[in-house]
């Protein structure tokens, strides 16, 4: 073998000694590899919590922010068509959806976003459906529009859309960004 080769085999080879401090202690280990992207959001606690007094009951429940997925079933769900006769064929078409709605979005909205303060977990699931239906409209709609403030699904929320959408629009009305031809 000749000595090129040799010492190409022992540098392959080599083990890279650990780091020293000048006082010949050990240094600290290398920080990890920056993380990427994808794990920097995916380590983000995004879910905003706030805790809000419900003067009707006496009592204070903490609402969070709907992750996406809540949030585009919520959207699904109060976007299906409710005919007025599979609300209550008794009722005015326009009532009927009413109801059907409030019982949709508001009531999904309490079971999906309110926690207990004090122990964090879910205060309703499904089955309170009904329970919740039988509840103080105005309380129900405090804990729903908390919800919806905080998922940025509020009139705040839709006024600042519009405010975006408005001024990205062009003044002569178009709303194509390409030249005209």
């Amino acid at each position: 073998m000749s000595e090129a080769t040799v010492e190409a085999v022992v540098e392959s080879e080599a083990i890279e000694p650990e780091p020293f401090n000048d006082d010949d202690t050990p240094a600290p280990p290398l920080p990890p590899p920056a993380l990427s992207l994808r794990d920097r959001i995916a380590a983000v606690d995004d879910i905003e919590k706030r805790v809000i007094h419900v003067d009707k009951w006496g009592i204070d429940v903490e609402v969070r922010s709907m992750d996406a997925n809540t949030r585009a079933l919520m959207i699904a769900n109060a976007s299906t068509v409710v005919r007025a006769d599979d609300a209550d064929p008794t009722a005015s078409s326009i009532a009927a959806q009413a109801v059907t709605l409030y019982e949709r979005i508001y009531v999904d909205l309490v079971i999906a976003c309110t926690y207990d303060p004090e122990t964090g977990e879910r205060a309703f699931d499904e089955a309170d459906k009904e329970m919740l239906m039988t509840k103080a409209a105005d309380a129900v709609e405090q804990i729903a529009q908390a919800a919806m403030d905080i998922s940025g699904l509020g009139a705040k929320a839709v006024d600042e859309a519009a405010k975006d959408f408005s001024s990205a629009t062009p003044s002569d009305g178009s709303t194509s960004s390409s030249p005209a031809s």
